[in-house]
């Protein structure tokens, strides 16, 4: 490879090497041994930890399984069928990969939380480029953009495992919009379901309201998306977003309908009061701060950059659907702050939004819109010099306030993912309000923390129990019955839909077991023969039909990414 072809691929990708760069940078304080226990760092690592359990079993399914092993005193917690996992399954699969060079669990968190941050970064300056058409701007809004203080107090002080990733998949939406409005629509399809299909992944209630601001941006630009081809791209995609989501949406569904969970009480997940707290003062938005009780959301450059642009905002001279994304962004973000602020009385809200918990989380949307609000104001800076010397202000500003929220909270320079961290119910593991347990074994949570990983007999004569393997959510015991009664027998295993239990006599005959809930909130089933029993969770009937609608959706979907090259192809054969 000679120097021009060298020179070429640099100024090609100059750009995300920068944004690496920055990435690199923000992370130095935390490359040492160690992690920052963050505020929801039990509750992630928790998940982390009993999948990667789950996967070291022999006889396991690499496919995404369903209910987590040691969690809530190994008893088979099922948060997977209620909380999404791909922040989760993708630090185990970097984990697998790295593990093989002697690197830990906590080394694979750190390694997805760069990578996290490089792509949101990546992600934006690919969508301002696209929509602004400046590739300064672009750099501008991606430092700022992956150095905004709570994007940063989502990776580090609070360790919002999923929410953070949310970063990385709303600018992709918004590049499937602008083709939208552009009447690309294949790019569109592209773009919008891959962008959206990972926020649901990623973060549901946080997708909930990203489709309340998405729907106001579109109604503004009604016009655009009136017309018979945009529908029906539109319906498109939304069928292929619910297809790919469905592994996780319809066995939600599916056990808000037929059980009784507490993440589907009211004000199972959050109440008025606690919500009303967590509001904030026009004042504690915009006002840096530095320590816990009064973190940072917005920068104090990018406010100031905010209001160059929108000030000279007469002076964009930019193509019409450019203009038309700017105004749904700025109207997204001032939605957003008046979200967060105490002037909102959320008992005439829906309850079901009250599951953000925090009126603070809509920070990711304004931090969203600053950082492209802000990265605009380069424009009107006509010096390049002038332009390259504000790029450096800007890195070194961000940078600096990056380095001051990592430090913030002490690195535990011996952490390590426990099994006692993670099986205690006193900890976070469960969630906070333990959400995703059965209401019955919440209402009994002292029987949870003290049962024993023990088969009982709950109704019947003493039986001989001998248990032959237990894996959670696996589960094989003989079972010999000292007289014909018929036996009730309760299992270590929470109550959830999709268990499969079977039964295998002398005689080698196998038989189906039904099994119910009993008054604990753990599966409960009658036997009259003695036997070898075997639990395993395969899923619900629903379930396997929606993974089976997930691979036909991602199918369809490569066939468009790939018809759409192969367009590109044959073009260029007949020019040759």
């Amino acid at each position: 490879m000679n120097k021009n072809n060298i020179k070429k691929l640099y100024n090609k990708y100059k750009a995300y090497i920068i944004i690496f760069l920055i990435a690199f940078c923000i992370f130095i304080p935390y490359m040492q041994k160690g992690i920052i226990k963050g505020d929801d760092y039990i509750c992630h690592t928790s998940n982390i930890f009993s999948i990667d359990k789950y996967i070291s079993f022999k006889d396991s399914n690499f496919f995404p399984q369903k209910i987590n092993p040691i969690m809530a005193n190994n008893t088979g917690y099922g948060n997977a069928l209620f909380y999404p996992q791909l922040g989760y399954w993708s630090t185990i699969i970097i984990h697998l990969i790295i593990k093989r060079f002697g690197f830990s669990l906590i080394s694979s968190i750190k390694v997805f939380e760069f990578v996290t941050v490089f792509l949101a970064g990546t992600m934006m300056y690919k969508m301002t480029k696209l929509v602004f058409k400046n590739k300064k701007v672009s750099l501008a809004s991606s430092i700022i953009y992956m150095c905004s203080p709570y994007f940063l107090n989502d990776v580090f002080l609070r360790m919002a495992y999923t929410e953070m990733i949310t970063f990385v998949f709303i600018p992709m939406v918004f590049i499937g919009i602008y083709y939208l409005l552009c009447k690309e629509y294949k790019k569109f399809l592209i773009y919008f379901v891959i962008g959206y299909s990972g926020m649901v992944m990623s973060h549901l209630v946080l997708t909930i309201f990203f489709s309340i601001l998405l729907f106001i941006i579109l109604i503004i630009n009604l016009k655009e998306v009136l017309n018979k081809k945009a529908v029906l791209y539109i319906f498109l995609a939304i069928l292929l977003i619910f297809g790919i989501t469905s592994p996780f949406t319809i066995p939600m569904l599916e056990h808000k309908v037929k059980g009784e969970y507490v993440v589907f009480q009211s004000e199972g997940m959050a109440n008025i009061k606690k919500i009303h707290e967590h509001r904030l003062d026009l004042e504690d938005l915009f006002m840096a701060g530095n320590n816990k009780a009064k973190p940072k959301y917005i920068s104090v450059i990018t406010i100031i950059l905010a209001a160059i642009t929108l000030i000279k905002y007469k002076e964009l001279n930019k193509e019409k659907v450019s203009k038309k994304i700017f105004i749904g962004i700025c109207v997204m973000t001032v939605i957003s702050v008046i979200m967060t602020l105490k002037i909102i009385n959320w008992n005439y809200i829906p309850k079901i939004l009250w599951n953000i918990q925090f009126p603070w989380r809509m920070c990711t949307f304004i931090s969203f819109g600053f950082s492209v609000i802000a990265g605009i104001a380069i424009m009107y800076f006509k010096n390049k010099e002038i332009q390259n010397l504000l790029l450096i202000i800007i890195c070194l500003f961000m940078l600096t306030d990056a380095s001051n929220i990592i430090r913030l909270k002490t690195i535990d320079k011996k952490a390590t993912i426990s099994k006692n961290e993670v099986s205690s119910l006193e900890n976070k593991a469960c969630g906070a309000r333990k959400e995703y347990l059965p209401i019955k074994a919440k209402n009994n949570i002292e029987y949870l923390k003290n049962r024993k990983e023990e088969v009982l007999i709950k109704s019947g004569n003493e039986q001989d129990i001998e248990i032959l393997e237990n894996k959670t959510p696996y589960l094989k015991f003989k079972i010999n019955l000292n007289n014909t009664e018929e036996t009730t027998v309760e299992i270590p295993r929470l109550y959830y839909l999709g268990y499969t239990i079977n039964i295998k006599n002398d005689q080698g005959e196998i038989k189906n077991i039904e099994y119910y809930e009993n008054e604990n909130g753990f599966i409960e089933f009658e036997i009259d023969k003695s036997g070898i029993v075997t639990v395993g969770y395969t899923g619900t009937m629903l379930n396997k039909i929606s993974n089976i609608l997930a691979i036909i959706s991602i199918a369809i979907l490569f066939f468009i990414c790939i018809s759409k090259k192969i367009k590109n192809n044959k073009k260029t054969l007949i020019k040759e």
